[in-house]
């Protein structure tokens, strides 16, 4: 049953904790893209409620931040104590974030939170300071705006992106282009389905069970021939090294 007709709604942290276990080919795939690129002091830009934090706690220390307590303490919950985890409860455009630059982060993990803040171009600049120079910055944002329906409107997105909008806002920002690409092209027409045809607010936990089955089909595929469109851009920036 679609979530437009369906009696149960979810709240944002239960549509989160779905996606979290009912997507597990999807988070794989994802972390792979990521992991690459990861250092040893990780900025994760929007934990939500930890899905890739345990995952970035193996490669080193992680400053976990979300703008809603409660999916900090959810990711705390999660993850027990960990010597090599902290948290804080800010949004990511928040000056105080600055407030952690000593700890002189190699890398900022920001996986489709972007879209949710007013000013992007200031949220990237300030990730652009916190980073130590050659530090990366990885970005998941949703691609098209023409995609733009109720889903991301019950999902607080200000926007969509396109590959050359976000190339550019980086560039803007000061950082060097080390990749960057569209992925899951099958997702997009899912996502038309579902927010421009249905017009469903939310996903169900079917619904996203029953796009992780063809992960597999789709990451090989991917990785062969990158697409050219999908429902999520990648983007790996990279601080300058200084002179």
């Amino acid at each position: 049953m679609s979530s437009k007709t369906s009696p149960q709604i979810y709240t944002a942290h239960e549509n989160l904790e779905m996606m979290k276990h009912t997507m597990p080919r999807y988070n794989d795939w994802i972390f792979s893209c990521l992991e690459p690129h990861l250092g040893q002091s990780i900025l994760e830009a929007g934990c939500g409620v930890g899905t890739f934090t345990q995952r970035l706690l193996q490669h080193g220390k992680v400053l976990a931040v979300d703008i809603d307590p409660a999916y900090v303490e959810s990711a705390k919950t999660e993850l027990g104590r960990h010597d090599g985890l902290a948290t804080d409860s800010l949004s990511i455009d928040d000056p105080k974030l600055m407030n952690h630059k000593s700890r002189q982060f190699d890398t900022i993990v920001c996986l489709n939170v972007l879209e949710h803040v007013r000013e992007d171009l200031a949220t990237l600049r300030q990730f652009h300071e916190l980073l130590v120079p050659g530090g990366k910055a990885i970005l998941q944002v949703p691609a098209f705006q023409w995609l733009y329906g109720t889903v991301d409107e019950t999902s607080g997105h200000y926007r969509r992106y396109t590959k050359k909008e976000l190339g550019l806002k980086l560039a803007q920002t000061g950082f060097e282009i080390v990749d960057l690409y569209y992925l899951n092209i099958m997702g997009m027409f899912q996502w038309f389905f579902w927010g421009k045809v249905l017009k469903i607010q939310v996903q169900s936990s079917s619904e996203m069970s029953f796009m992780d089955r063809f992960v597999p089909l789709l990451r090989w595929t991917e990785s062969c021939l990158r697409p050219p469109m999908g429902i999520s851009v990648i983007a790996v920036g990279r601080k300058k090294a200084s002179p």
